[in-house]
């Protein structure tokens, strides 16, 4: 589309809106479903988006539920469509067993981060399971008197 059918496209249609805004009723009046139909139609094709909203005078959120209402069917009407995941035939089904990765001991929820500072300026940074703390602990401040939430 050029330039110059782009402006006057864009033109007559805001003649028309503005046509339309001087003859309504009432302040609340809503617009005609053929003046929507209309704008969706230069919406799609025309690349400045925003100046078009701004010339015809209508809002992203007028806009996006009159596309919604009636515009683009395939991506308004179906969009859960696009991520369903068909389910696997028992028979090909996985039947591995699960690896270090994925067993409980390793999981997410057991395994932390801990920052150790020493009185000399050492620091140790270490990622590692909850099981294994207390000893990380006790070899990193020398000795086995160091406790963790009252537990020796």
């Amino acid at each position: 589309m050029s330039k110059i059918t782009e402006t006057t496209e864009l033109e007559q249609l805001a003649a028309k809106i503005e046509q339309w805004r001087t003859k309504k009723t009432c302040q609340g009046q809503r617009m005609p479903i053929e003046l929507w139909k209309e704008i969706i139609v230069l919406y799609k094709k025309y690349p400045h988006q925003s100046q078009l909203q701004r010339r015809l005078g209508v809002s992203t959120y007028q806009l996006k539920n009159k596309l919604k209402e009636f515009g683009d069917d395939s991506l308004y009407n179906n969009p859960a469509e696009l991520c369903q995941i068909p389910d696997i035939p028992q028979d090909k089904k996985s039947t591995r067993e699960p690896n270090a990765k994925t067993q409980d001991k390793f999981s997410a929820l057991a395994t932390v981060v801990v920052e150790l500072c020493r009185k000399d300026g050492a620091i140790m940074k270490i990622h590692t399971t909850t099981q294994s703390m207390q000893e990380i602990i006790n070899s990193f401040l020398g000795g086995d008197n160091a406790t963790i939430n009252g537990q020796a």
